[in-house]
């Protein structure tokens, strides 16, 4: 098993990462931390958040507004609307949201 602290670091150090290694042990990392925290933790929407951001950057637009929702709404219900986190969650999701193909 990786250790907790190994995990945290794929989440706040996520430069330290090769690009291609980021969705896999980011993913992992996901389910480990939803067993151990719970699904509505705040490490859980910042996972969400990093995994979104990878997405993006590989063109995944669906999947990244997907993950950036849930993790907006798990934001919004610990911090509240006007949190810093909260705030910066909208944003991303705002960002990503125009980028969705138009559907016919």
């Amino acid at each position: 098993m990786i250790a907790p602290s190994f995990l945290l670091m794929l989440v706040l150090l996520p430069a330290a990462l090769p690009a291609e290694a980021d969705t896999t042990l980011l993913l992992q990392e996901l389910k480990i931390l939803k067993q151990h925290n719970g699904p509505a933790h705040q490490i859980v929407a910042a996972c969400l958040a990093r995994i979104g951001e990878i997405y993006l950057r590989e063109g995944q637009i669906e999947k990244a507004v997907a993950v950036l929702k849930q993790a907006l709404l798990i934001r919004q219900a610990g911090l509240g609307p006007r949190h810093a986190k909260t705030v910066e969650a909208q944003r991303q999701l705002e960002n990503a949201e125009p980028r969705l193909p138009v559907q016919p």
